[in-house]
């Protein structure tokens, strides 16, 4: 949400209203956005993700956590065929709102924005990667059919039918600021790194290091801008917005993939092996804190991001 919000910024040529739920509600509020009402009708897919199919560090590939997902963004197609006129709206972006994929109404004109184009099958095991490579395809042709736009914002991974121009990013992401705050635990818009945190804290205290939590369950702010752009390292889950932060604000950083999660460790991997980075595991809390000693040592070396928002913003203006 929090790249969407910096998209907003670079979009006044319209009046935008959002559509979301859970922690992203919060967050556009606190920034004194327009919400509509039928917002508060959706379930959160966060919340369903973070308590339900991930837990303990890893994603739990089972029939009932996958159902509980799928019913919610069943739930949330059928709340916006009855309450959302897609058609009134002279533009409708959707950033991975799968609910518009499966929903009976389509936009009039439409951009669909992805940080992932693809499900990494290889990743998956083995008695599921034909259905995850099916999934994937799926996905893909019905977004070309229902968007006049697609843009791909991710650092790994091409799709035929989708635009690729860079990265989008957030306000933190381009923040002025300098360094020797404290550290940053971001845990990211759900509650899925929230265990990580509980485990982390213990061992940050025990080697002295001051540090602060963002996320639902640290320090939520509408504002991240100001705490990431102060810090002197960061601990992030493997995230995709959180993880374009980290590299634009050249910042050290340890990066926590949760086990079993495609997107985190394709994320992942574009900071192994680099100088000012670790990648660690989610259950381990001690050797996240050793990882932080080190890379604060190091002058970091982050992989290449391009920001592609103003020419997103542009392609969204011509389109609508």
């Amino acid at each position: 949400m929090a790249r969407d919000l910096h998209l907003r910024r670079l979009m006044e040529f319209g009046d935008v209203e959002w559509l979301t739920a859970g922690s992203a509600l919060g967050f556009l509020e606190a920034n004194g956005e327009k919400v509509h009402p039928a917002s508060r009708l959706l379930r959160s897919l966060g919340d369903v993700i973070g308590g339900s199919l991930i837990g303990g560090c890893r994603v739990r590939m089972r029939p009932g956590p996958i159902r509980d997902l799928y019913s919610a963004v069943r739930s949330n197609a059928n709340v916006i065929d009855d309450a959302v006129d897609l058609g009134s709206y002279d533009l409708v972006v959707a950033d991975e709102f799968w609910e518009l994929l499966l929903s009976g109404r389509r936009p009039g004109k439409g951009v669909f924005l992805t940080d992932f184009v693809d499900l990494s099958p290889g990743l998956w095991r083995m008695p599921l990667r034909p259905f995850i490579r099916r999934l994937g395809d799926a996905i893909r042709r019905r977004a070309v059919e229902r968007f006049d736009l697609r843009v791909h914002v991710g650092m790994w991974g091409e799709a035929g039918g989708f635009w690729h121009p860079g990265q989008l990013v957030t306000d933190a992401a381009v923040a002025s600021g300098g360094s020797g705050g404290p550290v940053v635990v971001n845990v990211g818009g759900t509650r899925a790194g929230c265990g990580m945190a509980a485990g982390l804290g213990p061992e940050l205290r025990a080697r002295g290091v001051d540090f602060t939590v963002i996320g639902p369950c640290g320090e939520f702010t509408g504002n991240p801008a100001r705490i990431l752009s102060g810090a002197s390292a960061v601990i992030t889950l493997a995230g995709y917005s959180s993880l374009v932060e980290v590299a634009l604000l050249r910042k050290p950083a340890v990066v926590v993939p949760i086990r079993g999660h495609f997107e985190h460790a394709e994320n992942a991997r574009a900071f192994s092996g680099r100088s000012g980075y670790r990648v660690v595991p989610c259950s381990d809390g001690r050797a996240q804190a050793e990882a932080l000693l080190e890379v604060m040592g190091e002058e970091p070396d982050p992989p290449p991001v391009v920001d592609s928002s103003e020419e997103i913003a542009r392609a969204m203006r011509e389109l609508a």
